[in-house]
């Protein structure tokens, strides 16, 4: 019983009650090992020679190779080049090693001593040639004067060398590194004797050499001292000068360039004259040196003199003069002095009988060559170069001829070099003709066209080019015709081209814009010829839709604006004429010109007042309106809310309609509308009843796209206007960021709408919300990341201590390390800063320019369709002028938008644009029309359009591509009809 009982209580006693714990799960922690970068090997041990020169091909092809690696694989090569006994092999090596030296990170200088120690042990003429290109190379990346001088040094010593390759190089070596003089020779205790070496006396040397390669590079070592800031001595012109007769021509190409570098620097020393005995300037003397190797036999001798001859600028007119003719002008001929004369053979006044004729006057044959300043042969350098054979040459000739004529203060020079310009316009080559063209437009201000030579200059507009066309055009914008015959001649050759080149047609117009404001008192002598007006008859009125009479009217409405007399001619028609073309044409038109007819009264004409004083008065009262309107703008905070928006509106109003009768001050006032509206809509937005609840009514649905409205004008302020400062950036940028808030906090009060209206349904049934968060959550990095890039923006310019906006400061001292945060929170805080936003002040900037596009062709015409067959492409020309873009190139593209809203972008190609000055620039490509198979009519959209890349966009935009790139339109949408067959 007691057995029982122990066994009982130790049963009862000895019972474990286990709980069911349920396992932790265990934390695997994964360490990423650190990626070692791999080693770029070179196994050359053991190898042939040709195959090592095999392998040291590919891999240079992988060059640059990782920092890591390049210490190993230089260690290789010098292991191979101890070894290495083919000379190709070896200058390989040292070629790579130089390369390997380049890498970014690389210190090279104990690479630079141990090829620098190689120059005295090897023997090998390639190696060694080699070796020295390399050694400079790596030198000229260092600012050691001790490498340097002993580099000069040993090139010095080695300048003896036999062989040509080597001299060559230690030229260059001394062009490149060394200086004027040099000191060499070191004593026991290591300090310098003092004997100093005129490197150039030792480079002058061998501008005689045997071998003309090292000639060459005598005479190029000169001239890289030079650009290295070492002035030459003037002991170096009399053989430069002889080299220029040289036997080969890249010697005498070379001695040309050290002539003109010599004559620019000492232009006003003396020197004898080469077939006389008299002292002339040395840049005279260059000039006529190089003047005579326009006729070298080489034509790279001849480009190269014909292009240096643009640059003395400081050569004398009877030099200058003498270029432009053949034969030897009279003032640089030699007249010997009576007392000369008489030296040579004196002959008594009497005869003495003894002799036959001994009284007959001494007659000598006297040689031209040594009797003139200069060269006959130089005569009429500019002559020989435009008739010159080569197009290099006579490019050449034409650039510096228009460059002399520019600079030359003797305004007879330029009349008589265009007489010459005008000649290559029949040019063969069509870039020839080209140049000619801009060439004689960079002088036209200086020279009056001639009659015989306004006949080539009209020639020139039936060619085939239509850049050429456009030149020619622009010429004759520039030009100042002589008499009204020329100007008839003129206006009746641009009709016929207008008829030939019908795509000509705004080039043409603006033509006659400018013929009609430089010639009024001529156009005014032509005015009846021109509107065919007959003193009896009544002429039939003209068509308005004729390009033609539109010319004509261009023509004569702006020259009424010089002569206002002439309007007294016009007959009924051309002054209902004028009121159509002034709305329709603006910028050809001019406005404010008032008609005096016969039938006009007396009060009319008394009304009438000059131009000019309108056009000062109109500029003084639209400056006087615009800071009127800025101080209401600047003064707003004093007026209650409702009255502030009135002032906004009114001010808006105003600014968008000063440009109609002041265009000075256009683009500066639609940069201030556009900004006095953004601020506009987001005052409006945030004054909001509903603003400060949580949600009541869909206000949020119509605020948003008033966001992206504020968002879009605040890219087209900062990318469509140039000249605007750093700190009115800085304003916009702001202004930019409030709106995306604004979106932010409207996007967010949405989601909230949507859980809500969720949390009322049944929870098993509809959709879960997780992507609608997914978005909150990146719409709020998103806004983050644009205060982080406007707080750089305004760091970089130093703008954070002027910042006087509240909203942003706030931004900036509480958000902005604070990315991740709660959206909720962010809600909680943007919402009170909205709700007390300010409007900004504006400041008058009148350097402001808009970006302005006209597109010339395709041309909108409702009544022409278009007919191409689908699924195939048709070329459509696409012209267009563009204003105030800075890289048209790279920022602009040509869309088209097809009927199903499929939208193709096309990439401006460089030959597309052509530059007419520094913000003026004219577009002429083609675009393919291509889509797919569709069998209805529709219209096809053509527009310029401003891309901006690289920027963080915002979403729910419609202007934002795939790519994330945002579009802003420029100018008109062309809207063409479009059929298949």
């Amino acid at each position: 019983m007691a057995v029982h009982l122990k066994k009982r209580a130790y049963e009862e006693f000895s019972h474990v009650i286990q709980e069911h714990v349920e396992p932790k799960e265990k934390t695997i922690k994964l360490s990423k090992k650190p990626l070692t970068p791999d080693l770029v090997r070179l196994n050359l041990v053991g190898k042939p020679s040709d195959r090592v020169l095999f392998l040291l091909a590919r891999f240079a092809k992988k060059l640059p190779i990782p920092l890591h690696s390049v210490h190993e694989c230089i260690k290789t090569l010098f292991k191979r080049f101890s070894t290495e006994k083919e000379s190709d092999v070896r200058a390989r090596i040292i070629w790579l090693i130089g390369q390997l030296c380049f890498t970014v990170g690389y210190n090279s200088n104990p690479i630079l001593h141990d090829l620098i120690l190689l120059l005295n042990k090897d023997s090998s003429g390639k190696v060694l040639v080699q070796c020295w290109e390399t050694v400079v190379q790596l030198a000229e990346k260092i600012d050691d004067s001790e490498i340097h001088q002993q580099l000069t040094l040993m090139a010095k010593k080695n300048l003896s060398d036999s062989r040509h390759q080597i001299r060559s190089k230690c030229l260059m070596t001394i062009g490149t590194l060394g200086a004027n003089k040099i000191t060499e020779g070191v004593d026991g205790k290591g300090n310098k004797r003092g004997i100093t070496t005129n490197l150039h006396s030792i480079i002058a040397l061998y501008f005689t050499d045997s071998d003309s390669r090292v000639r060459c590079n005598a005479l190029s070592a000169l001239i890289s001292m030079h650009h290295r800031g070492q002035k030459l001595e003037l002991t170096a012109y009399d053989q430069a000068c002889k080299a220029m007769r040289d036997d080969y021509e890249h010697v005498r190409f070379t001695a040309s360039q050290l002539v003109w570098v010599l004559g620019h620097l000492y232009p006003e020393n003396k020197v004898r004259a080469a077939f006389a005995d008299e002292d002339i300037r040395l840049v005279d003397d260059a000039f006529a040196k190089i003047c005579n190797l326009v006729n070298d036999s080489s034509w790279k001798v001849r480009a190269e003199a014909a292009k240096l001859l643009g640059s003395l600028h400081r050569v004398s007119d009877s030099f200058v003069f003498q270029t432009l003719d053949k034969k030897l002008m009279s003032d640089l001929k030699r007249k010997k002095s009576l007392n000369e004369q008489a030296k040579e053979g004196f002959v008594e006044e009497f005869s003495s009988g003894k002799t036959w004729s001994d009284d007959a006057p001494v007659t000598r044959d006297l040689n031209i060559e040594t009797t003139t300043v200069m060269n006959s042969g130089a005569c009429g350098a500019f002559v020989h170069g435009l008739e010159d054979e080569m197009m290099e040459v006579r490019s050449a000739a034409v650039d510096s001829l228009t460059e002399l004529a520019a600079q030359s203060s003797n305004a007879s020079f330029a009349q008589r070099a265009v007489d010459f310009l005008v000649d290559c316009l029949n040019d063969e080559i069509e870039a020839v003709r080209l140049n000619a063209v801009t060439s004689i437009h960079k002088i036209v201000d200086q020279v009056v066209i001639l009659e015989d030579q306004l006949d080539n200059v009209h020639s020139a507009m039936e060619d085939a080019c239509p850049e050429i066309r456009h030149g020619i055009h622009e010429l004759l914008s520039s030009c100042r015709l002589q008499s009204k015959a020329c100007l008839y001649d003129t206006v009746d050759r641009l009709l016929k081209n207008l008829n030939k080149y019908p795509n000509d047609r705004q080039s043409i117009w603006k033509t006659t814009k400018k013929l009609g404001e430089h010639h009024g008192e001529l156009t005014y002598l032509l005015t009846s010829q021109l509107l065919s007006i007959h003193a009896f008859f009544h002429s039939s009125e003209p068509q308005m839709d004729d390009p033609n009479y539109i010319a004509v009217l261009i023509l004569v409405f702006n020259a009424a604006m010089v002569c206002p007399q002439m309007t007294q001619l016009f007959p009924e028609h051309v002054t209902r004429h004028y009121q159509y073309l002034s709305d329709s044409l603006p910028h050809l038109v001019p406005q404010g010109l008032k008609m005096m007819t016969f039938t006009s009264n007396l009060c009319t004409t008394n009304t009438m007042t000059s131009s000019n004083h309108e056009s000062c008065d109109t500029s003084n009262k639209s400056r006087q309106f615009l800071s009127r309107i800025l101080e209401r703008i600047n003064n707003l905070q004093n007026q209650d809310t409702s009255q502030q928006k009135l002032i906004l509106t009114s001010a808006i109003n105003d600014l968008k309609n000063i440009s109609k009768f002041a265009p000075k001050y256009s683009s500066t006032a639609d940069c201030m509308a556009d900004f006095l509206q953004a601020q506009l809509l987001l005052y409006k937005s945030v004054d909001q009843k509903t603003w400060t609840n949580k949600i009541q009514g869909c206000s949020e649905n119509l605020l948003q796209p008033v966001a992206l409205r504020i968002i879009e004008l605040t890219y087209e302020l900062e990318y469509l206007y140039i000249g605007l400062s750093c700190y009115e950036i800085s304003l916009i940028r702001q202004l930019r960021f409030k709106a995306q808030v604004l979106l932010f906090v409207l996007d967010a009060q949405e989601y909230n709408k949507n859980n809500n209206n969720k949390g009322k349904k049944d929870v098993d049934s509809g959709d879960d919300y997780v992507g609608d968060e997914e978005t909150l959550h990146k719409s709020c990095d998103e806004l983050f990341v644009h205060m982080r890039n406007l707080h750089d923006y305004m760091k970089e310019h130093n703008l954070l201590q002027t910042c006087d906006d509240s909203f942003t400061k706030t931004c900036f001292n509480q958000l902005l390390n604070k990315m991740g945060m709660k959206p909720s929170l962010l809600i909680k805080f943007f919402q009170p800063l909205l709700s007390n936003y300010v409007v900004s002040d504006v400041q008058l900037n009148n350097t402001v320019q808009k970006a302005r596009v006209v597109i010339h062709q395709p041309i909108v015409n409702n009544d022409v369709v278009m007919t191409f067959t689908s699924g195939l492409a048709t070329p459509i020309n696409f012209r267009a002028s563009v204003e105030n873009i800075i890289d048209p190139i790279h920022h602009l593209s040509i869309q088209i938008k097809y009927g199903d809203s499929t939208i193709q972008r096309f990439p401006l190609r460089t030959n597309d644009v052509r530059k007419i000055s520094s913000f003026k620039h004219e577009i002429a490509t083609t675009v393919q029309l291509s889509h797919v198979k569709w069998t209805g009519a529709c219209d096809v959209h053509i527009s310029l359009v401003r891309v901006i890349t690289n920027d963080h966009v915002t979403n729910n935009d419609v202007n934002i591509t795939q790519d994330n790139e945002r579009i802003l339109q420029l100018g008109k949408i062309i809207t063409i009809a479009v059929q298949t067959k």
